[in-house]
């Protein structure tokens, strides 16, 4: 009988641990991603338009997704915001210089 409830134990940890735990992990960080949207960031909506926040309200983005196109957009359909990305990562200007030490190129 304990062997039983160890196991069940042990299987309903596992389930959290590999389901649970990271699905809520990406919902903050969509949440964090939808607040933290501001006009003049680009961004990539869930089907891979490309555009620039022109402005934002409660549940829908305005997105300019080329010059004089505006369209709108449910906050919920941002992917990515490419602007946070680089605010975040950024280019390592004072970084190892990746063209290798004869400077002909990599790896």
């Amino acid at each position: 009988m304990s062997f039983f409830l160890i196991w069940t134990l042990f299987i309903v940890v596992a389930v959290w641990m590999l389901m649970i735990r990271p699905q809520r992990r990406r919902m903050l960080e969509h949440h964090a991603l939808m607040a933290g949207l501001r006009a003049g960031d680009e961004v990539v909506t869930a089907g891979g338009i490309h555009g620039r926040v022109e402005r934002v309200d409660d549940e829908v983005v305005h997105l300019e997704i080329a010059p004089a196109t505006v369209v709108r957009v449910v906050k919920r359909a941002i992917a990515r915001n490419l602007s946070a990305d680089q605010r975040v990562d950024g280019p390592d200007l004072d970084g190892p210089d990746l063209d290798g030490p004869d400077g002909r190129g990599g790896l």
